[in-house]
């Protein structure tokens, strides 16, 4: 039943989204699988399993079935667009948003390393949008800042507690000597840092950025866009960002429960704060790694749990 409500919730079918997904997978009506042992609790996309059949069989023609296709951006609502990330859960990659505005666009979350957030701006161009004056990160984990520092010229901006923590992460020797080391002190690292290694090729010019621009509690940027801080089991700086002339809530993480090698077994979805954050002046509802919601299907979900 909790896998079930996991799945109703981050992957529910989402038909009148106007997403192209990274991934032709995901344009299929597929039943959603709930990675338990992602790292981050993600949830994707993928075939339905057969009776009897192993887990890792399902991802194995989940994967046999992708058709790869360069990140692209797609019109959600209003100002904002969105670029999925990669649907597979090892790669451990989030997806981005652009809040679009002439006078400077918002990039919600960085990518997960400067190769990814490249990609990003690439498509960016190809969609005719402008050039991100701030840099909003949802929250301080990698795969959301990793790629900040192929971000040049940008302020960066996110909850106060996010500064100490990536000061902290900036001052570790990474290197892909480095995470071998950390697996095999706590295996329970694995997937991440794996996931880690794929996606730096090189250590040469990477950086970890703290933000130059903190707040508190509630902050609004000078293009109507405004950042809520929530916190929650997930990461302590976690950060919703709003955009209400768009009708439209960017969640990041949130509500998903704690990273795997810092998971208890009570730990869940934080249904609660879910439903704290519907509003109704807000029609879409998007977190990080899955398909954008509207109001009816979050509340609808919410309830049932």
């Amino acid at each position: 039943m909790r896998d079930d409500l996991c799945s109703a919730y981050l992957c529910a079918p989402v038909t009148s989204a106007p997403v192209a997904y990274r991934y032709a997978e995901q344009r299929l009506r597929a039943p959603a699988l709930a990675c338990a042992d992602h790292p981050a609790g993600r949830w994707y996309s993928a075939p339905s399993p057969r009776i009897g059949e192993r887990h890792d069989s399902v991802r194995a023609r989940y994967r046999r079935s992708i058709t790869i296709v360069a990140p692209q951006f797609s019109h959600l609502a209003g100002r904002v667009w969105l670029c999925p990330g990669d649907p597979d859960p090892e790669a451990v990659q989030a997806g981005v948003a652009v809040v679009a505005d002439e006078r400077g666009s918002v990039m919600i979350d960085a990518g997960q390393s400067p190769a990814h957030a490249r990609e990003i701006q690439a498509a960016l161009t190809a969609a005719g949008l402008p050039q991100p004056r701030w840099l909003v990160y949802t929250h301080h984990h990698w795969d959301h800042v990793w790629g900040a520092c192929a971000w040049p010229g940008v302020e960066i901006v996110g909850h106060e507690t996010a500064v100490p923590l990536l000061r902290a992460e900036a001052a570790r020797p990474w290197s892909h000597d480095y995470l071998d080391e950390q697996i095999r002190a706590n295996p329970r690292l694995g997937p991440s840092f794996r996931a880690r290694a794929r996606a730096v090729g090189s250590w040469a010019d990477f950086a970890i950025l703290p933000p130059t621009r903190v707040f508190a509690d509630l902050d609004e940027l000078p293009v109507g866009v405004g950042l809520r801080h929530v916190g929650g089991g997930h990461a302590p700086d976690s950060t919703v960002v709003l955009v209400p002339d768009s009708g439209v809530m960017l969640l990041g993480d949130c509500f998903y429960p704690p990273p795997a090698h810092l998971r208890q077994p009570e730990d869940g979805l934080d249904l609660g704060l879910v439903r704290r954050l519907l509003d109704g002046a807000y029609h879409w509802y998007v977190s990080s790694h899955a398909e954008p919601m509207t109001l009816e299907q979050a509340r609808s979900a919410a309830e049932a749990a």
